[in-house]
């Protein structure tokens, strides 16, 4: 029987972590030179690893979204942490990874600031 041990799979993992990034870094560069001109290896490195991170926290597994989610903040520029509500949005649990990732490019094209509000929140008359 084969056994692997805790630390092989941190490394597996690892790999697998760099290897995505060195992919989204790729598509970067590709995609959008000009973003890239403007920062050298490792800060293009260290946005996209953010980057990564910020759409693994929401729950946004797949590459492909993963790759969109970059792709948009470096086109839409878009600030990170998103706003409580697109943030509220794109974490729910209990709508597709799709279906939110769709919603989240809809209201950051939209131009609109929507706010995340509850029964509990205290609303501003607007008149």
């Amino acid at each position: 029987m084969l056994t692997i041990r805790d630390s092989q799979i941190d490394k597996l993992g690892e790999n697998i972590t760099n290897t995505f990034i060195n992919d989204s870094i790729y598509h970067v560069k590709k995609q959008y030179p000009e973003f890239c001109q403007e920062r050298d290896e490792d800060d293009l490195k260290a946005v996209i690893a953010e980057l990564i991170d910020y759409a693994l926290d929401k729950h946004i597994y797949q590459k492909n979204n993963i790759i969109n989610f970059v792709s948009w903040k470096v086109e839409l520029g878009f600030t990170i942490p998103l706003s409580e509500f697109n943030a509220f949005r794109l974490g729910r649990k209990d709508f597709s990874e799709d279906y939110r990732m769709n919603q989240l490019y809809r209201s950051i094209t939209s131009g609109y600031d929507l706010q995340l509000i509850s029964l509990d929140s205290k609303l501003q008359n607007s008149q």
